[in-house]
């Protein structure tokens, strides 16, 4: 839905109004050409990348959006693979690193990618502080925006801001107000959105990939609450080998110890070697 609505040739000033708003003038984007969103793979068992939307600036910068609505919590090395796909056909042999153009990637997380407060933190590459250097910026080259639709308060939004007017409309269109849909852009990818909503092909393909993901929503969650289980479960029993060590260490009967701790077999002969 996303693609239908900001990556296609006829709704090309959507999608220029989106990242102003987003880049807010670093650059200020004026045109810019749609590009072929498959990355082919670089050798035979590589893995292919498919872009949600891919476009240059006349300038040559590249911007990449990617939306994710599943948190398989591998943002940071997803965009760092996606990065160095999009450097590799940028180069032809004998030029130059420095035909490399600025690269600009965009996610659009619908759930919190990161423990940070803000809902949109850019990155970029830096030099850690050292005994004599504080921190410092290496290059602007390679931008990284992630944007947590969960952290962006959609209540009391102003026209001007133009960012939360697009993030609303990204993650609950359904309540924009009527006012914002005389912006031109808005109005344009509203439209759109109308249509696809009402194309029986294209709501039968969108609630299929609603159920994947819905599903692996679940999945993820059920193993992640498996794991944080058994990892009390293995902190509960280091916690009473530690116990039962100290209780070692006083000369306590092992029956005794047993009946405190619980432990029995091989638990209780690690504590017995630790001793």
């Amino acid at each position: 839905m996303f693609k239908r609505v900001f990556g296609v040739e006829s709704h090309k000033r959507v999608l220029v109004c989106l990242l102003n708003s987003i880049l807010k003038g670093r650059p200020q984007i004026e045109t810019i050409e749609l590009e072929n969103t498959e990355i082919p793979r670089d050798k035979s068992e590589g893995k292919d990348v498919r872009l949600d939307i891919k476009a240059r600036t006349p300038e040559g910068t590249i911007i990449a959006i990617e939306i994710q609505c599943i948190n398989r919590g591998e943002i940071i090395n997803r965009s760092e693979f996606y990065k160095s796909r999009m450097m590799a056909g940028e180069v032809k042999e004998g030029e130059s690193y420095d035909t490399i153009p600025d690269i600009i990637q965009i996610w659009i997380a619908d759930y919190k990618a990161t423990e940070r407060k803000n809902h949109t933190n850019e990155i970029v590459y830096m030099y850690k502080s050292n005994e004599k250097e504080a921190v410092e910026i290496v290059t602007e080259k390679y931008r990284t925006f992630i944007i947590e639709l969960s952290k962006i308060e959609y209540k009391n939004i102003h026209r001007a801001d133009m960012f939360s007017v697009w993030m609303m409309f990204i993650k609950h269109p359904e309540e924009i107000p009527e006012e914002f849909l005389s912006i031109p852009e808005v109005g344009e990818a509203m439209e759109e959105l109308n249509y696809l909503s009402q194309d029986d092909k294209f709501r039968g393909e969108y609630e299929a990939r609603q159920k994947i993901i819905n599903d692996e929503n679940s999945a993820i969650t059920v193993a992640r609450e498996k794991g944080i289980a058994e990892g009390k479960k293995e902190g509960i029993v280091e916690g009473k080998k530690e116990t039962a060590v100290k209780l070692l260490c006083r000369r306590m009967s092992i029956e005794d110890i047993v009946e405190i701790t619980g432990l029995r077999g091989e638990e209780l002969r690690d504590c017995e070697k630790t001793f």
